[in-house]
């Protein structure tokens, strides 16, 4: 998995060019470790280009938001597609981790 990073201040935005799975998941660990390195605060994942997850990429997503949170730090999705909000929905992750539609909005709930 590709993954690009973004920083606006000390927010990271992260762009997976695949679905988060376990075949694809080493890239988006490298990412969110690395802009916890550059001293981001907050975490944003952009699921524009992720077509699905499976059950390890949803573990991935609850972890790292239930360890952030830990931390005063947070981790916010974007943009997911209505396969991956159905699945965010039915396995109440949403209620775990915010949901946005865009990134500027992830951006401005955090401030």
């Amino acid at each position: 998995m590709t993954v690009q990073i973004c920083y606006k201040g000390r927010v990271a935005v992260l762009s997976p060019c695949r679905p988060i799975t376990t075949d694809h998941m080493e890239e988006l660990h490298k990412g969110l470790t690395q802009s916890l390195d550059q001293g981001a605060t907050a975490l944003i994942i952009d699921l524009t280009e992720v077509t699905h997850f499976d059950s390890s990429g949803l573990r991935t997503i609850l972890d790292w938001a239930v360890n952030l949170s830990r931390e005063r730090r947070s981790l916010r999705l974007v943009n997911p597609n209505s396969v991956c909000s159905d699945v965010l929905c039915a396995t109440r992750m949403e209620s775990v981790v915010d949901v946005f539609a865009t990134v500027e909005d992830a951006i401005r709930a955090g401030r």
